[in-house]
């Protein structure tokens, strides 16, 4: 029985051996090296005459013996492979377990299944299996010619000794491993360089013989070939010619070339390139078919050492245009995988060659006929700028610069059609410094000018010098600086007059009637790109409208009110109502008052919804909670770089509310400087951007509100008079929640079971103390302190009544006072007035002004209010 400690068994020189191994294992690089560093004081130790190495490969079903050393000077023959089937090196490698086989000779006699490893001077011997995380590698062996040299009793130090060997082993052929790794992966490397290379020499050369002899460098590394030749197919002939060779220097030195250049090669069959082009498929010439051509070029190439040679064909869209032909001067075959990427060059080359053929062609065309060809190419160039380009500066910058290779113009522009006001306006222009009027945005009337009758006329027109006879309204732009003479055609596009193209000079007679054709052949391309830059402008700028919509809109769903009902039986709110089903039809300014809370937003939403604009959106903004800096911004919009933070242009409320409601809260907190630009936009309706100079048009109802007195502020200069008349169109006075007693139990019962099915809770009734001390409260906040009073207390019930904390209420209600007797009926008519303007929000004129609801004229209540001392000031 073996040691169950084997390093007990070990003589203490046999410690120095293992302690060598590893230390030898990490300074070698392959098992030869590694071996001669440990068997000199292996020997010393072990019993063996030989050692040898197994390793299987690829799969196999046999190892290989990849090394072996002679270690005494009894001679040991071993096989170049062993099998794993019936072998005991086999064995060993399928169990894993190490093998001593005492006596050799007995041992083959008791088990026939295995066939002899070694010949009648072994033995003796003991295997080892070389494993690595699980991964066999391979056997281990040590040899002997004697007899009973290893025994498994007796294993030890063979044990030690084959374990370290073994480690060392598996770390040199795991490395082995890697490298070969590492070097497939280097010629992938090469290879995919040597397309990536073809390729990029391919859009940077047009002459082939140049071409080829840049992509035979990398050939000539890469297949490590002595030679490449190009030939290609004369259509004419029915011949290959031979159009180009490179020889490897080597092979330059040593013999001159079979052919020449340019030679033309008979039609034969034995001919490797004949073979491969006619037949489309890559042809492999090894030395044995060589030899076996009756072809007197055939023997030219033995002749000067070649061995082998692959030719291959080169199509370009299922034509064959001639071969890609590589020779060696040994025998080695061409691998699948060179084959595979010798293909993929010919391919790379059959474009090139194709190509080139096509521009030998063009050229030759071109020379027959020149005037034409420059008309094609610009043509040509147009048309790339018209895909190119949807901005139209840019397409007008673009063409302008092609059409100063061909004629001397000074401006180039495009004047659009604007229907609605029957002008045409110069969209972009691109224009030199001496050129002085006629700039991007100018207004070019219809009547009197020459762009006017090429767009109504529809007709080309060459002014060679100025005419005021027939243009009277062109005189300013002929005069010092301006255009003397100029060509124009008509942008036409599906049947649609879009406006105008024209190029113009200082100088007369600048242009000629070949200059008015080429125009005109351009503007029908012309036209095409200035509809889609038009469509897709307005397709961006609906895009962005919808993207603000849909943002807007996903804010708005998270609004704390309920405009699915508006809940009211007092008379004074059912006349509000009335009032509101009779200006909703209508597109009229609405002005609503109404103190802090009172729902002007949602008797807004109501005009709206009542309305003709009801499809489209109702835009919300509130002009108190937005500051004043970015206020413009917010309802104007503005373009990319108008201010610091404006990173990408973004659409105003007026945009988005564009054929709907835009809802503007406390109007009366709006800065004077902005006033002006408002009242534009509600009198023209139309405005600019923050930061851009382009009109934009919209078609918007305004909705206006305040808890302020606007005339007050217009008398006080806060707000502009003219402003407020626009605004006060038909002005809306929201009651009070204190005035509208009636509705209270409305309300209540309608916030408790709205905050009841929310929280889960069955609220069924109201107390009525509950009841009488909401109504005896004055509510300050309106309608939105009774929603949040009512939250609250459904948040305090906890069974089907609701609870209401009446605490809450007496402590908010003001304290009473004594009441005096009024003395004077001056205090009576004082106290009254006070009454009434509180009731209408401090609004004196109007038809729901306190003078109307007094019977008496405003100037009369005003001069009532000066005499007993009344004003809003002194009442806050």
């Amino acid at each position: 029985m073996p040691s169950q400690n084997p390093s007990k068994d070990l003589r203490p020189e046999s410690y120095q051996v293992l302690l060598d191994i590893p230390e030898a294992a990490a300074k070698s690089r392959d098992l030869e090296s590694f071996m001669t560093a440990v068997l000199p004081s292996f020997s010393q130790v072990a019993p063996c005459d030989g050692l040898l190495i197994l390793v299987q490969e690829a799969t196999q079903p046999f190892l290989h013996l990849r090394l072996f050393r002679q270690l005494t000077a009894h001679q040991v023959v071993l096989p170049a492979s062993v099998s794993l089937e019936d072998t005991s090196a086999g064995w060993v490698w399928t169990n894993q377990q190490p093998l001593f086989v005492e006596d050799a000779v007995q041992e083959h006699l008791s088990r026939k299944e295995w066939q002899p490893m070694f010949g009648k001077e072994v033995q003796s011997y003991c295997l080892f299996p070389v494993t690595v995380a699980e991964e066999r590698l391979g056997v281990l062996g040590f040899v002997s010619a004697e007899a009973f040299r290893y025994r498994e009793t007796e294993s030890a130090l063979l044990g030690c000794l084959a374990r370290q060997l073994a480690l060392g082993v598996a770390n040199i052929l795991i490395f082995e491993r890697c490298n070969r790794i590492e070097q497939e992966h280097a010629r992938h490397l090469n290879q995919l360089q040597l397309l990536l290379d073809v390729s990029n020499a391919l859009t940077s050369r047009l002459e082939i013989r140049e071409l080829f002899a840049l992509i035979a460098t990398w050939i000539h590394r890469i297949f490590e070939c002595d030679g490449t030749a190009l030939t290609l197919y004369d259509e004419d002939k029915k011949m290959l010619c031979a159009y180009a060779l490179e020889p490897h220097p080597d092979l330059a030195r040593k013999a001159s070339p079979p052919v020449e250049e340019g030679t033309w090669l008979p039609l034969d069959e034995d001919l490797p390139g004949y073979a491969a082009f006619f037949s489309l498929e890559p042809y492999v010439a090894t030395y044995e078919k060589l030899k076996e051509s009756a072809s007197p070029l055939v023997q030219q190439v033995l002749a000067r050492g070649i061995r082998t040679g692959c030719a291959v064909p080169l199509v370009s869209r299922g034509k064959p245009l001639g071969t890609l032909d590589i020779v060696r001067m040994r025998d080695k075959e061409f691998t699948p995988a060179e084959i595979s990427l010798q293909i993929q060059v010919a391919r790379q080359i059959a474009i090139a060659v194709d190509n080139a053929l096509n521009f030998k062609r063009a050229r030759q065309a071109e020379q027959e006929a020149e005037r034409e060809r420059d008309h094609l190419r610009f043509l040509l160039e147009v048309n790339n700028a018209v895909v190119a380009h949807l901005d139209l500066h840019e397409l007008v910058c673009s063409i302008s610069n092609l059409l100063r290779n061909l004629m001397p113009l000074e401006a180039a522009g495009i004047a659009l059609f604007e229907p609605e006001q029957n002008h045409l306006r110069m969209f972009v222009s691109n224009l030199s410094t001496q050129f002085k009027v006629l700039r991007a945005g100018d207004v070019i009337q219809l009547e009197g000018t020459p762009a006017g009758y090429v767009f109504r006329s529809g007709e080309p027109l060459l002014l060679k010098r100025p005419d005021p006879e027939r243009f009277s309204r062109d005189s300013l732009h002929t005069a010092v600086g301006g255009r003397k003479s100029s060509c124009m055609v008509p942008l036409t596009s599906h049947g649609r007059k879009l406006g105008i193209l024209g190029i113009a000079s200082t100088q007369e007679l600048a242009f000629t009637e070949a200059h008015l054709e080429l125009l005109n052949m351009i503007s029908g391309q012309v036209a095409i790109a200035v509809e889609n830059a038009l469509a897709y402008q307005e397709i961006e700028a609906l895009k962005n409208k919808v993207t603000q919509e849909k943002l807007y809109l996903e804010e708005e769903l998270h609004s704390v009110w309920n405009f699915e009902q508006i809940i009211g039986v007092s008379p004074s709110f059912k006349r509000i109502l009335k009032q509101v089903e009779t200006v909703a039809p209508l597109d009229s300014t609405v002005l609503i008052y109404g103190e802090t809370g009172t729902g002007k937003e949602i008797i807004a939403r109501a005009i709206h919804n009542l309305s003709q604009r009801r499809p489209h959106t109702l835009v919300k903004l509130n002009c108190a909670a937005i500051p004043t800096g970015l206020l413009e911004s917010e309802l104007f919009g503005h373009e990319k770089g108008a201010f610091t933070g404006a990173i990408a242009p973004r659409a105003g409320r007026f945009e988005l509310a564009h054929r709907g409601t835009l809802f503007l809260d406390e109007i009366g907190e709006i800065p004077l400087e902005l006033q002006p630009k408002l009242l534009r936009v509600l009198q023209e309706q139309e405005f600019e951007r923050l930061g851009s100079t382009r009109t934009q048009r919209v078609n918007v109802r305004v909705v206006a509100a305040t808890n302020r007195d606007l005339a007050h502020l217009v008398e006080q200069n806060q707000f502009r008079r003219d402003l407020y008349y626009r605004l006060n169109v038909f002005p809306l006075t929201i009651p009070p929640l204190r005035e509208r007693p009636e509705d209270l139990p409305l309300l209540v019962s309608y916030f408790a079971s709205k905050f009841g099915k929310r929280m889960g809770k069955r609220i069924e009734t109201i107390p009525t103390e509950s009841m009488q001390a909401l109504a005896s409260y004055h509510w300050p906040g309106n309608i939105r302190e009774l929603e949040n009073f009512i939250e609250r207390a459904t948040i305090l019930t906890t069974g089907p009544q609701l609870e209401i904390p009446l605490a809450e209420l007496k402590c908010k209600t003001p304290a009473e006072t004594p009441a005096t007797p009024v003395s004077t009926l001056e205090a009576t008519e004082r106290e009254h007035i006070l009454r009434v303007l509180r009731q209408t929000n401090w609004v004196v004129g109007g038809p729901t002004g306190a003078a109307a609801r007094l019977g008496m004229k405003r100037t009369t209540l005003q001069s009532k209010m000066q005499k007993l001392g009344i004003s809003k000031r002194i009442e806050n």
